[in-house]
């Protein structure tokens, strides 16, 4: 038993700043991180994750993380001391490195996690890998990786970052997602929801709708960068079923309400998109926009299908599609 009274080894308090303060109780600023090993004969690297000496520490004094003997006097370790079970310094994710994931963690913590536990050449396994902080901090130490997730949103949002991060690693390979057309009508037929995000994440821009039900017609959005702080803002909906030109007319008025720029309608086989639906996206006309980067001239409604996608088509957005994927846009 790996989780389980004889392998505890450490309770470690990740102590950070920033984000909202309470004004009832004290800021909750902290995580607890708990510490397993399967068997005694664990990997620990102190070496690898020591820091800095306080600026008082004295080298003749005793008892102050000391670790050398020279001359029986105590002098500190050149490369610092071994850090303790309450760790600081280490801030939430901002900037580039945000998704916006619920729980993400920073690089920098879990990269002190796998080094002080692995070595080169490893193999790192994060079974709730989530948007992939584990297997970037990984990858970058030149570990092996392993990552499991029930969702689809958390997989997409994977393959886009580590793609996006260009790490030097072997082709990713992902286990589980639909191979083929039978393979997306198979997800479908168990799980509408999970078909519905893993549509929307084909394309890199796009991120899923969190809420099941409830979402008014948006199954994914997106933005698009045309210029300096200039975007175009992307609706989707996914249609796994029956489907009609009303759907796509309704689609419409959702993209109105929302105010947004462009919309993608995804369908299952390109033999759903009757010529009365393309006829009902053509009535939307066409999204003319001027940027700095580029400019841009694109039908207001793409209709898409996953039919489409398995042969290597997309839509013809998606070739200005270099963008950030945040989950708070």
């Amino acid at each position: 038993v790996i989780f389980g009274a004889k392998g505890y080894r450490n309770e470690i308090v990740w102590c950070y700043l920033g984000g909202g303060q309470s004004k009832k109780d004290f800021p909750k600023k902290h995580d607890t991180i708990f510490r397993y090993s399967k068997t005694d004969n664990r990997t620990f690297i102190a070496d690898a994750v020591r820091i800095p000496y306080d600026s008082d520490y004295k080298s003749t004094s005793f008892g102050k993380g000391a670790t050398r003997v020279q001359n029986k006097v105590y002098v500190p370790h050149e490369e610092g001391k071994i850090i303790q079970d309450w760790w600081t310094g280490i801030h939430r994710p901002y900037g580039d490195e945000r998704f916006g994931y619920p729980t993400q963690k920073p690089v920098a913590l879990l990269k002190r996690i796998i080094r002080a536990s692995s070595r080169e050449g490893d193999v790192v396994l994060d079974p709730f890998c989530g948007c992939g902080t584990t297997a970037e901090a990984a990858l970058s130490l030149k570990r092996q990786f392993i990552g499991i997730d029930i969702s689809h949103l958390a997989v997409g949002l994977v393959e886009y970052r580590l793609n996006k991060r260009a790490l030097d690693q072997p082709p990713l390979e992902v286990i589980g997602l639909p191979e083929s057309l039978e393979g997306a009508r198979d997800l479908h037929a168990r799980d509408p929801f999970q078909f519905e995000a893993w549509a929307v994440t084909r394309l890199s821009f796009l991120r899923p709708n969190e809420h099941k039900r409830g979402d008014k017609g948006v199954d994914g959005e997106g933005r698009i960068k045309i210029g300096d702080a200039q975007y175009i803002r992307v609706l989707a909906q996914v249609k796994g079923g029956k489907t009609g030109p009303r759907d796509v007319r309704d689609f419409q008025g959702t993209m109105v309400h929302k105010k947004a720029n462009v919309g993608i309608f995804i369908v299952m086989e390109n033999a759903r998109l009757t010529k009365d639906m393309k006829q009902a996206a053509a009535a939307a006309g066409r999204y003319k926009a001027k940027g700095t980067l580029f400019d841009i001239d694109v039908p207001r409604i793409a209709l898409w299908s996953m039919e489409a996608f398995f042969q290597n088509q997309r839509p013809e957005i998606a070739q200005w599609s270099k963008t950030h994927w945040m989950l708070d846009q």
